[in-house]
């Protein structure tokens, strides 16, 4: 379709794709996912190649597009428009009692979820509300809300302390977007993501990470809430699309094929 209309042709990565797909397979047959999903591999390889230019949500993918033959990358985070950090406690002084965690977004396998309601089940004034496509109930201390609108979601943030990130570590998975969600909201980030996902909260101080799928861990972490100060306002300044945006119509429509790169400012 580009080389007919004259026109650019971009390809943009938010997951590495079709690697993602194999944490669908067996443990013990994960090996062999590159000869199972030998087409896709086909088909990535064609779609980076053939890209005048070829961007990402992550520093990560930067490997990953270069293997298949990449001419140029340049990382964009993912970005979220118009958005003011809250006023919120959680941003300004630890609370000392009385903690509400966020977790919103897909309730798939790609998430630990269970290792959160573990830990919140096992502290005394700990409670953790959900928004995802599962029906409204309420355990204990855990409260589904099912699927919510955008004025639903936004109050139910500003009425939490921090927001979860309960990632698998085979998730293949950069940086996700409730980063960006959680920021805007004014919330710390509870994550088990390692690599750049973990370093940019550090960088922002406005997270804390923790080993997947170990409860203690996350309780652990979930103590830090209360004797540490956190940066969420940070976080958002990177993620703020006013800044991210210009940068990326700028590349999309001048960059041309030349030099593989790797933007890391």
């Amino acid at each position: 379709y580009a080389r007919a209309h004259g026109v650019r042709f971009l390809a943009d990565v938010q997951d590495a794709w079709p690697e993602t797909f194999y944490r669908l397979l067996p443990r013990g047959l994960r090996w062999t996912g590159r000869a199972l999903l030998a087409p896709l591999h086909r088909e990535a390889r064609r779609i980076y190649r053939g890209a005048d230019a070829v961007t990402g949500v992550c520093d990560g993918y930067a490997e990953l597009v270069r293997g298949y033959g990449a001419k140029s990358y340049r990382r964009f985070y993912l970005g979220i428009a118009g958005a003011a950090p809250c006023d919120h406690a959680a941003a300004s002084r630890p609370p000392t009692a009385g903690l509400t965690l966020a977790y919103i977004g897909n309730l798939g396998r790609g998430y630990e979820l269970a290792t959160v309601v573990a830990a919140v089940k096992g502290m005394a004034d700990v409670r953790l509300e959900i928004a995802g496509a599962h029906p409204p109930m309420t355990d204990g201390p855990v409260t589904y809300h099912g699927l919510l609108g955008e004025a639903e979601l936004r109050a139910l943030l500003a009425r939490c302390h921090a927001g979860v990130i309960p990632m698998r570590a085979d998730s293949f998975v950069g940086l996700p977007n409730k980063l960006a969600d959680y920021a805007a909201a004014g919330l710390p980030v509870l994550s088990s993501l390692e690599g750049e996902c973990a370093r940019l909260l550090a960088k922002t101080e406005a997270g804390v990470g923790y080993r997947p799928g170990n409860v203690e861990s996350l309780r652990a972490a979930i103590g830090e809430l209360r004797t540490r100060r956190f940066h969420p306002d940070r976080l958002l300044a990177e993620l703020a699309a006013e800044r991210i945006y210009p940068e990326y119509v700028r590349v999309a429509l001048a960059d041309s094929p030349g030099t593989f790169k790797k933007d890391r400012s």
